[in-house]
């Protein structure tokens, strides 16, 4: 049985610094632009945004929250070396 989902991620770009990607949802668009990276972080989000929307937070505070998530520190963070 496959079941189709009303949240969806698309077109999902990651760079060394940062992602960016599009949430479909019912009436709406989601765009989120993070300093989080990894595809896990993806389906973070998607949980998050969930429960923003059916608690009724608007798209553009939406955005404004992820966007302002910080990268925890020892996760997924850059290590630069000589070598």
């Amino acid at each position: 049985m496959g079941y189709e989902a009303n949240i969806k991620a698309q077109n999902i770009k990651n760079t060394k610094a940062s992602m960016n990607f599009t949430i479909n949802m019912p009436g709406k668009d989601v765009h989120i632009k993070t300093k989080l990276r990894g595809n896990f972080n993806v389906y973070n989000i998607l949980a998050a945004v969930g429960v923003f929307a059916s608690l009724g937070i608007d798209r553009d505070t939406i955005e404004k929250i992820v966007a302002d998530v910080h990268v925890i520190p020892g996760r997924m963070e850059e290590v630069k070396s000589k070598d």
